[in-house]
């Protein structure tokens, strides 16, 4: 969770893992949500920033996921410098 003045103004869930392609340990955040007041004011960027600076920053890469219409957040993810790697996302509903 991240707050701003006591407020909690967002959160994100990152699951750290190890990947046998890179050798190293990758952070997939899984879920990344900001309180829409405090949208387009610096916080996501601010977290993500925090985050690859801390200890987390250690891993060797930082992946997130979202929907080709999503364009906000795609915008955001493109901005703080995430590329796309030509994956293709699979699920197999159990």
């Amino acid at each position: 969770m991240f707050e701003k003045d006591r407020e909690l103004v967002g959160y994100a869930l990152i699951i750290p893992c190890w990947s046998n392609e890179r050798q190293k340990d990758v952070l997939w955040i899984d879920e990344f949500y900001v309180v829409p007041e405090w949208r387009n004011r610096g916080t996501g960027s601010a977290f993500f920033e925090h985050l690859g600076t801390s200890e987390a920053g250690r891993a060797y890469s930082l992946e997130i996921e979202t929907y080709p219409w999503n364009q906000r957040a795609l915008a955001l993810y493109r901005n703080l410098g995430f590329t796309g790697k030509g994956r293709v996302l699979l699920e197999k509903t159990l």
